[in-house]
């Protein structure tokens, strides 16, 4: 699977995730704090497969 493909997949997903989640959390659907854990997670994620697939 080519790299520059899954990173604008990846980054396309990021970017859509954020904005569900920062209306979730502008309405308080979602408590701020577990926004901050999901982008946490994602940028763990993120950086355990960029190291893998280096």
């Amino acid at each position: 699977m080519n790299i520059e493909i899954s990173f604008c997949l990846f980054t396309a997903l990021l970017y859509k995730a954020c904005i569900v989640f920062y209306v979730f959390t502008f309405y308080h659907v979602v408590p701020y704090y577990l926004f901050l854990f999901f982008l946490l997670l994602l940028c763990y994620i993120y950086t355990y497969q960029h190291k893998f697939s280096a």
